[in-house]
């Protein structure tokens, strides 16, 4: 089935940039604020569906950080709570049900990770418009429900653009009205989320290394290091 050739491209291209981004170093500053505390239960989901989400996903489980997954929901389905019952699978759409809670818990914490691809896009039925509306939908849905919203981006510098571009619209329809972001200092190369930070007073943590990010996760959700 397709969707189950979109799934093999995504792990494996998410495998090749974990053990990439793993062995990146920089001169920029790791960790500069300090990290908010986060609520179980989590959803993990794709803002522009790229691979970061599964990289995210990927750091969740080496810190056995409980989590549902989704590419695509919708605000109808964050209002499920865990399990998200009512999203039906199929071509461009998957969930993976890791939480603890019981069914119907209603989500405390999503983490949206930015990245455009027109072929997850495409896969999952979705133009760019359609995207940028669904998110902001789940983002609307967060913030009238008190939810923490985190914006991650892990896919450096190859997942910006100019002004205008698939990744920089993405990454404008999310990052504004997050709670707290997660960043590669390759992502942030030109200073875009940290100068958003300090301009709409969002906390900000930028990494050099994958491991860090493993580190916040286990900060932020009060898990044993």
């Amino acid at each position: 089935m397709y969707r189950l050739s979109k799934r093999g491209w995504q792990l494996s291209a998410a495998i090749t940039m974990l053990a990439l981004i793993a062995t990146m170093s920089s001169s920029a500053v790791s960790t500069a604020t300090t990290i908010p505390q986060a609520k179980l239960p989590l959803l993990i989901s794709s803002a522009g569906q790229g691979n970061g989400a599964l990289v995210a996903m990927a750091l969740a489980d080496r810190v056995k950080l409980p989590y549902d997954y989704c590419d695509v929901p919708t605000s109808k389905h964050l209002a499920m709570g865990v399990g998200l019952e009512g999203f039906v699978e199929g071509e461009g759409a998957h969930r993976e049900i890791k939480s603890t809670a019981p069914k119907g818990t209603p989500y405390r914490t999503v983490i949206l990770v930015m990245g455009a691809s027109l072929k997850g896009m495409g896969a999952s039925g979705l133009s760019l418009n359609q995207e940028v509306s669904r998110l902001k939908s789940v983002i609307k849905y967060c913030k009238d429900n008190k939810i923490m919203l985190v914006g991650m981006h892990v896919e450096g510098r190859a997942m910006r653009g100019k002004p205008g571009s698939d990744n920089e619209v993405i990454i404008d329809a999310v990052a504004p009205s997050c709670d707290y972001l997660i960043v590669m200092s390759a992502s942030n190369f030109d200073g875009k989320f940290t100068d958003l930070g300090a301009e709409k007073k969002i906390p900000v943590s930028v990494v050099d290394k994958t491991s860090e990010i493993q580190t916040i996760f286990q900060t932020m959700f009060g898990l044993p290091k």
